[in-house]
């Protein structure tokens, strides 16, 4: 993952690293440098281009961005070479289990105006996503964007997991799943996840200003959050005391609102429980709250 790219990548790569005021500029200038991030581009039409005519925008691919030049294209045409061997093979050949974070509001769509690219956590309209229109991402990777090519078509809620994109690794069974693959006995049951269709959703940036409030949201997948017991977001690190919330209604959305945090890494969790339907769940992730004086620095 991802396999079909990912605009968090397109986001860097046109508009750098950074958070309102504070811009990373050294870390942009390596990212740029690297053939890897364009190899992260998506490799669908996942732009939306405003800039020349506002009622006919046309959906451009980002390889044809003129400011990301050859090494997008370069980027584009070894994906190519790689799902032309792909389908070369026999169907017997090598089989993709995909795990589907889904239920994270995530960036999924861009729009190109005569002020800039922009990229939003908003389906983009343009594409046929065959009825996937709600199922978000895992935080950094679109969900429709997570399986593989060849399995085009393919439902997603067969491998619909709730853990965001770091944790994807640790998903239960994972390890059991390898062990068995390989002819090793399960360390237990080997099983899927078991939030096929309620699930919690975290929306959280990956920086925040220092000293500047911010919130916390949470979705619930396929559930009235009003039915929903009770929802607690759980804030450590910064070398402060552990804050622990319990989420307001917002609307339709759960949220925390967080008072400004010094400067450092921080741990989220969240825990919900009375889902209807469901078991309890619980989502992890981290964030930093950031400076633009490290960049400055050159550090």
């Amino acid at each position: 993952t991802p396999h079909r790219g990912a605009p968090k990548a397109l986001n860097v790569l046109v508009n750098g690293v950074g958070k309102g005021p504070f811009q990373f500029r050294n870390a942009t200038e390596v990212l740029r440098a690297w053939p890897g991030v364009y190899e992260l581009l998506p490799r669908y039409p996942a732009i939306q281009d405003e800039s020349v005519d506002q009622e006919a925008p046309v959906a451009r691919y980002p390889h044809e961005l003129p400011q990301l030049g050859q090494p997008a294209m370069d980027a584009y045409r070894m994906h190519q070479t790689i799902e032309d061997a792909w389908n070369d093979m026999p169907r017997s050949g090598p089989e993709m289990v995909p795990l589907v974070g889904w239920s994270h509001r995530t960036l999924s769509a861009a729009f190109l105006d005569r002020n800039g690219l922009r990229v939003e956590k908003a389906s983009p309209a343009w594409i046929d996503l065959s009825g996937r229109e709600q199922d978000f991402g895992d935080g950094t990777v679109p969900a429709f964007s997570a399986l593989p090519i060849e399995m085009s078509g393919t439902a997603l809620s067969t491998f619909r997991v709730k853990e965001r994109h770091g944790e994807l690794a640790n998903v239960s069974g994972v390890i059991d799943w390898v062990r068995d693959a390989v002819g090793l006995a399960p360390l237990g049951p080997i099983r899927g996840s078991e939030t096929k269709d309620r699930c919690i959703g975290l929306e959280l940036d990956e920086f925040y200003e220092p000293d500047t409030p911010f919130k916390v949201r949470v979705d619930v997948s396929s559930v009235d959050v009003t039915d929903v017991h009770g929802v607690w977001v759980t804030i450590s690190g910064g070398g402060r005391s552990p804050i622990e919330q319990r989420a307001s209604l917002d609307g339709d959305r759960l949220i925390v609102e967080v008072d400004g945090l010094p400067v450092g890494m921080y741990d989220v969790t969240v825990d919900a429980t009375g889902i209807p339907f469901s078991d309890d769940q619980r989502i992890h992730d981290s964030f930093a709250v950031v400076t633009g004086q490290e960049d400055e620095a050159g550090s």
